[in-house]
């Protein structure tokens, strides 16, 4: 996890995509979990529709691995409260 952050600390704009990314993952796998509904509800995850991390993974690890993800820019995310 290392490599993630330090791509969020040298790459301006990296944080707020991988936050607001994440997010959008998890909203979706809640709320719909249906990959068909991904370009009219969740329109910022129209290009990810057809890879293998929404295809062919249940909901439970996509919202498992974007918590860990969290989990592990939150020292991050806390410095920026444009984020919080």
């Amino acid at each position: 996890m290392q490599l993630l952050e330090n791509l969020c600390r040298n790459i301006d704009g990296f944080l707020t995509f991988v936050t607001g990314f994440v997010l959008q993952v998890i909203h979706f796998s809640l709320v719909s979990d249906q990959v068909n509904d991904i370009p009219e509800k969740f329109p910022r995850l129209k290009q990810y529709k057809d890879t293998v991390f929404f295809v062919k993974t249940n909901a439970q690890i996509r919202v498992d691995t974007c918590i860990l993800v969290l989990a592990d820019i939150a020292n991050q995310t806390q410095e920026r409260e444009d984020l919080m």
